[in-house]
């Protein structure tokens, strides 16, 4: 069943995201609204070092009020791609540059109300960091973690974040 668009009322621009009230026309002629979140962009990567582990990152997130373990992930600037994005969001996060990069798919995490789509990456480092590059209003604290702890951490639900779960899922389909 598609909906036909009547009519669209800005009700936020942000930085982030734009919030926008929509009147949809459905097929049998009626006329509602949906509420939509337009999101500008991200990537998500998950980042494999040299001796094995997987590096993630801990930082606090607000909306749900506790520190969360995630890829590396960020938003998408204008006119950046977004394997540009991921091989500069994966130096600033964690200080190490990419030795190969290769994309795993995208995944929407909330088609329900949002259109946010995020570009999921693979990515391989060695052993030379640099210092992270962070935003000044960002603390992200890098976190390596054995292959083998992984699938614990998920069941224990230490590991809960979508684009996670999501990059974990499409890593072990395409390239184990």
């Amino acid at each position: 069943m598609n909906e036909k668009t009547i009519a669209v009322k800005r009700i936020y621009s942000g930085r982030v995201l734009d919030f926008e009230l929509l009147e949809v026309e459905l097929e049998d002629g009626r006329r509602t609204e949906r509420e939509v979140v337009r999101h500008h962009g991200a990537v998500g990567v998950l980042v494999r070092h040299q001796d094995g582990r997987m590096l993630f990152v801990r930082q606090f997130r607000k909306p749900v009020d506790c520190h969360c373990l995630e890829i590396v992930a960020g938003l998408i600037e204008p006119g950046e791609t977004p394997e540009d994005c991921a091989v500069r969001e994966l130096s600033e996060e964690t200080g190490y540059v990419a030795n190969s990069i290769e994309e795993l798919g995208d995944v929407m995490l909330t088609p329900g109300y949002s259109d946010e789509r995020i570009h999921l990456f693979f990515a391989e480092v060695d052993g030379s960091r640099r210092e992270q590059s962070l935003d000044p209003d960002e603390h992200v604290e890098l976190v390596a973690i054995d292959a083998q702890d992984i699938n614990r951490q998920v069941a224990e639900g230490i590991i809960t974040d979508g684009k996670t779960l999501a990059a974990l899922l499409l890593y072990r389909i395409k390239l184990q």
